[in-house]
C-alpha cells in the first residue's frame, strides 16, 4: 500500500512538473540591416525628420551607457536622446549586436526613473508637477553639458521636439510624469 501511494505521489509530481514547463520564445532582436539604419540615423528626429548634431552626441553617450545596464530610462542621456530621436530608435539601437541584447523591447523597459523626472521638473516632482516647455529646454541643455558636448541645438529644434511630444501625449501645454513615461514606452517610429 505504501509502495502504491509512493508511486502515485511521484507520478502526480512528475505530471505537475511537466505541465509547468513553459517554452519561451526568444525576443526578436533588431536585424543587422535595421541596426545599420539606426546607426546612420543617429541624431535624426523620427517625426520632424530634422538632424541635430547635439542629439547625435547624447544618443551616442546613451548607447555607451546602456552596454552595462538594462535600465534605459535611468540614464539622463537616454531620456534626452529619446526625445530628440525617438524612444524606439534609442532602445532598438542599444539592443543591436555589440550593444546590450539583454535590454527588453520598448514596452517592457523599466519605468522612467523618478530621479531623472525630478531633474527635469525640480523639487515639485514629489507633488506631481508636470514638465513645462522651459523644464524641457533646460533638461536638454543640461544633458548636453553633463556629457561635455561641444554641440548645441538651435532653440527652434528643441521647441520642435517639445511640440512633437506635446502632440503625442495630448495633455495641453505641459506633460505629466505618467504621460511622459507612456511616451518613452509606446511611441514607435511608425
Amino acid at each position: 500500500m505504501k509502495f502504491t501511494a509512493g508511486i502515485s505521489a511521484i507520478l502526480v509530481l512528475a505530471s505537475t512538473a511537466a505541465a509547468g514547463v513553459v517554452s519561451l520564445d526568444a525576443r526578436d532582436l533588431p536585424s543587422e540591416g535595421t541596426c545599420i539604419g539606426y546607426a546612420k540615423l543617429s541624431g535624426i528626429h523620427k517625426f520632424t525628420r530634422g538632424w541635430s548634431p547635439a542629439c547625435s552626441v547624447i544618443s551616442r553617450d546613451c548607447n555607451k551607457k546602456l552596454k552595462d545596464t538594462v535600465f534605459v530610462w535611468s540614464k539622463t542621456s537616454c531620456v534626452a536622446a529619446a526625445t530628440c530621436e525617438s524612444p524606439e530608435s534609442v532602445v532598438q539601437f542599444a539592443r543591436c549586436p555589440g550593444g546590450n541584447q539583454a535590454i527588453p523591447e520598448l514596452s517592457a523597459v523599466s519605468p522612467l526613473s523618478t530621479n531623472i523626472y525630478r531633474n527635469i521638473v525640480g523639487p515639485c516632482a514629489d507633488q506631481g508637477c508636470p514638465i513645462t516647455q522651459q523644464n524641457y529646454v533646460d533638461f536638454i541643455y543640461s544633458s548636453l553639458s553633463a556629457v561635455n558636448s561641444t554641440q548645441w541645438p538651435e532653440l527652434i529644434d528643441v521647441e520642435s521636439w517639445w511640440r512633437s511630444m506635446k502632440e503625442w501625449t495630448n495633455t495641453g501645454e505641459t506633460i505629466p510624469y505618467a504621460n511622459f513615461n507612456d511616451l518613452l514606452h509606446y511611441r514607435t517610429d511608425y
